[in-house]
């Protein structure tokens, strides 16, 4: 094996524990003194809106002991229930899909992604890519009823 293989299986191997040491909890979220914790890990969450309840929410909370990271995520909403007659159901779905990709957060140690429902949003499954340090760690799907 040649030297840059060597150091790139090192660093490949290191980059890799870094993402295992990385923890991902999602489901209903709390604020505890003064941090968000998961209080029930759950993906299938209750249709509470905004209005109806200002202190419900549910996300993730991401964990990474003391280290530096950037956090991101990408939502992509319910899939409108109208799919055209002339293509089918699958391809439809993908392209009448909305995402959001959030800014790009900077986090030490803890870091979180909250969502709140507001009157006129969509029941449905909610996925959600969560990007740490530009590489995908986790996919996550709510059903939101």
């Amino acid at each position: 094996m040649s030297y840059i293989s060597k150091i790139s299986a090192v660093l490949i191997l290191l980059f890799s524990n870094h993402l295992l040491a990385t923890e991902i909890d999602c489901g209903i979220i709390e604020s505890r003194k003064g941090k968000y914790e998961v209080s029930r890990g759950t993906l299938d969450i209750p249709f509470i809106t905004k209005k109806k309840n200002p202190d419900f929410m549910f996300g993730c909370v991401i964990n990474n002991g003391q280290e530096n990271f950037s956090l991101r995520h990408e939502l992509s909403l319910p899939t409108p229930e109208k799919v055209s007659i002339n293509v089918s159901a699958t391809q439809s779905e993908k392209q009448n899909r909305t995402t959001i990709k959030s800014d790009t957060m900077k986090f030490k140690g803890y870091g979180y992604i909250l969502m709140q429902l507001e009157e006129g949003d969509q029941r449905g499954i909610y996925d959600m890519d969560i990007v740490i340090n530009n590489q995908l760690a986790k996919k996550v799907s709510f059903n939101v009823e």
